[in-house]
């Protein structure tokens, strides 16, 4: 696969809004059937947030369901939380380094942080800047999400 050109990932306007692939030849020879040789797709990009972040997750009447981490474009665990208590406001400050990461908060039973059909109570996920006292808001999380849910950053 080649890939032309850079993209400057600092300057979102300069970033194209489409990824196109084309197959240019298969095995070294021509496609026989050329109609399907060319696809694009439309994507978003994932947001920039600044190095120190406080993530901030409520448990629910169920933590031993919860836990979360942070990990690297190479699923190495930068941060991670489990063993979580019950009704709980859990505030963990990070310092990340330059880089792309992945936050991703898991629920072993399905039912996310607050399920309308069970007795588990109400959870919630955020993350915030920390770097500004932690008050402004990056991500609010949908507290029904099943199994888990993911932010790529």
């Amino acid at each position: 696969m080649h890939l032309p050109g850079t993209v400057n990932w600092d300057a979102p306007d300069s970033v194209p809004d489409k990824f196109k692939a084309e197959i240019v030849s298969i095995n070294s020879s021509s496609d026989q059937y050329q109609a399907n040789n060319k696809l694009a797709t439309t994507y978003d990009l994932a947001p920039k947030y600044p190095d120190k972040l406080d993530i901030r997750v409520r448990t629910n009447n169920a933590p031993q369901e919860t836990r979360y981490e942070i990990t690297n474009t190479q699923d190495s665990v930068f941060f991670e939380r489990n063993n979580l208590t019950a009704n709980n406001l859990y505030i963990d400050t990070v310092d990340l380094p330059k880089g792309c990461y992945k936050f991703t908060l898991y629920d072993s039973e399905g039912d996310g942080l607050d399920f309308f059909a069970n007795n588990d109570g109400f959870g919630s996920a955020r993350i915030f800047r920390a770097d500004v006292g932690g008050f402004v808001t990056l991500k609010n999380f949908e507290s029904n999400f099943g199994r888990r849910i993911t932010q790529w950053f």
